[in-house]
């Protein structure tokens, strides 16, 4: 491993673990932040929870488009850009004077958490698959007829259909 994907490793993983040590330091905080911040709109309780449930339900439904920005802007810049916003937005969390803005900052924070946290998921998007098999077990209604011969043999039999089963011992039959 050279020095410079040693860096980018230990990069990705401080970045993204302050993400997800983020997500559960607030619930530490969320008693004190309910009693000190003034709200207008949301009762206390209802403003606790939009605090952590808005973060993580930002968080989570972003990860998925995030493969697909990065496939486009690039990993790097991606990672960057989301690293600068999350800072950025923890520091307006740092900074609310009331309960709602809290709750738009922690929006705000969840998009950036996702957008910076590591995509080596995504990797194998990114790749050309190398043969026709098919990634996980279809029903053998819907396979194509090059799927159909390029089947993987070696599926474990409680994973085939009775079709399936059929057709390898009538295949078995015949080389006999």
């Amino acid at each position: 491993m050279t020095n410079r994907e040693r860096w980018t490793l230990i990069a990705a993983v401080l970045g993204s673990s302050i993400v997800f040590v983020d997500s559960s330091v607030v619930n530490v905080a969320l008693p004190r932040i309910g009693r000190e911040l003034p709200t207008t709109i949301f009762g206390v309780l209802e403003g606790q929870s939009y605090v952590y449930n808005g973060y993580l339900l930002t968080l989570s439904a972003l990860l998925h488009p995030r493969g697909a920005l990065s496939d486009f802007y690039g990993r790097r810049r991606l990672f960057l850009i989301g690293l600068v916003g999350f800072g950025v937005t923890s520091v307006l969390c740092g900074l609310a004077p009331n309960m709602e803005f809290l709750v738009l900052s922690r929006l705000l924070q969840g998009a950036a958490g996702a957008v910076s946290s590591s995509s080596q998921q995504n990797k194998n998007k990114t790749t050309k698959q190398t043969d026709n098999k098919p990634k996980h077990n279809t029903n053998t209604k819907h396979t194509t007829k090059q799927q159909k011969k390029t089947k993987n043999t070696t599926t474990p039999n409680h994973q085939k259909t009775y079709k399936e089963k059929q057709q390898q011992k009538k295949h078995k039959q015949n080389k006999k």
